[in-house]
């Protein structure tokens, strides 16, 4: 019997979920962490596999599935990424995340950033969220992107038969899962395990543009090395962004 990791994960998944909500309604709806990184999982997996299940059912005529599961999956995915980014932004409105200040003394606050430890542990957290959703399904995802281009008149670039093809498809995810995490919501499931949030300087919220101008700014080659020259690194710093210590009242 072969092993299926999606057979498995799935149902610890949803197990997780009945326990972020759990955690939620027994706290009188104020811890939100467990909730919050289920949503933020479930909208980023969503998003991936909607457009691929909503082109493969109405383009790529023979990997057809019978009509009615096609419109079951359509209906299934869209819904799911709809009904998650709309609980991520109600529990942002409930419960919103804001920097934790520091009275100076003078009337004045400041914040307390990060380390670059867990700047570093930021990152392990969301790139082990992008390989949970896109690994179990790499070989699926593959093969459809390559059957989308044979459909073409031209033929394969050279780019997706070759190694070359694992590597953008992994900076597109990362790129992708940055995007809408914090593009939307001004988050990242590691932000949210370790309890820290973006901020602009004047510890407010970033702009739509500081948030996806972070995003952008990681696709530069050696980016990560930045943070060996600088504290806080080129994609904070060239975008006047920084990233802080949140409140606790939601843990």
């Amino acid at each position: 019997m072969s092993f299926s990791f999606s057979f498995y994960f799935n149902p610890l998944i949803y197990i997780f979920n009945l326990i972020a909500i759990l955690q939620f309604v027994t706290s009188k709806f104020r811890r939100t962490v467990l909730l919050r990184i289920f949503l933020l999982y479930s909208t980023f997996s969503s998003f991936i596999f909607f457009p691929i299940w909503t082109i493969k059912s109405f383009f790529i005529t023979d990997l057809h599935q019978p009509p009615l599961l096609d419109s079951l999956f359509f209906i299934t995915y869209i819904s799911s990424f709809l009904v998650s980014a709309f609980y991520v932004y109600v529990l942002q409105q409930l419960v919103p995340t804001k920097p934790q200040l520091i009275p100076l003394g003078d009337g004045n606050s400041t914040f307390d950033e990060v380390s670059k430890w867990q700047r570093f542990l930021h990152r392990i957290f969301d790139l082990s969220a992008v390989a949970l959703v896109v690994c179990p399904s790499f070989d699926y995802i593959a093969r459809f992107l390559i059957k989308l281009l044979e459909g073409s008149n031209s033929t394969i670039p050279l780019l997706f038969q070759s190694k070359n093809f694992l590597y953008v498809l992994i900076y597109l995810f990362i790129t992708l899962y940055y995007l809408i995490n914090e593009g939307l919501f001004n988050t990242s499931i590691g932000k949210t395990i370790l309890g820290n949030v973006i901020t602009n300087s004047t510890a407010g919220k970033p702009s739509f543009g500081q948030r996806v101008g972070r995003t952008f700014l990681r696709l530069i080659p050696f980016e990560p090395l930045s943070f060996i020259f600088t504290s806080r690194g080129w994609h904070d710093g060239l975008t006047s962004t920084y990233l802080v210590k949140a409140e606790k009242q939601t843990i």
